[in-house]
């Protein structure tokens, strides 16, 4: 077993210890952005908390359970997106990012219908077309 284990183990510790090395790389790079990113990051957590609890008052329906999901789902989505880039996984992170915009998407069609959305439908995501 032991003789399995080891070399499908290599690859994944190479990869650790490169992906460590472009993070420390890009933070190096960043400088001050990455004070810029924590301010805009900081406005969209404050902007969501207000639009999102002001709503949820106003509207006690199944939309607010809906938007409160997708708000979820994209603000956890912010971390994993930023890991990926910053430790040069660029091809997941573009894929992350596509989830992102088909999550505001979703929230875009919830404010504009004004109805929770069909379980199992398809978001229409203009942001990427």
């Amino acid at each position: 077993m032991r003789a399995m284990i080891e070399p499908a183990s290599m690859p994944l510790a190479a990869q650790k210890v490169m992906r460590r090395e472009v993070r420390d790389k890009s933070l190096a790079a960043y400088g001050r952005l990455t004070e810029a990113h924590m301010l805009a990051t900081g406005a969209i957590g404050s902007a969501l908390w207000r639009v999102n609890y002001k709503r949820s008052l106003e509207r006690q329906e199944t939309t607010a359970d809906d938007r409160s999901a997708l708000i979820a789902s994209f603000v956890i989505g912010l971390d994993i997106i930023e890991t990926a880039i910053t430790e040069g996984c660029y091809l997941q992170a573009a894929t992350i990012l596509r989830q992102e915009m088909e999550t505001l998407a979703a929230l875009d069609e919830i404010d504009q219908r004004g109805s929770a959305r069909k379980d199992g439908s398809q978001m229409s995501a203009p942001y990427h077309q």
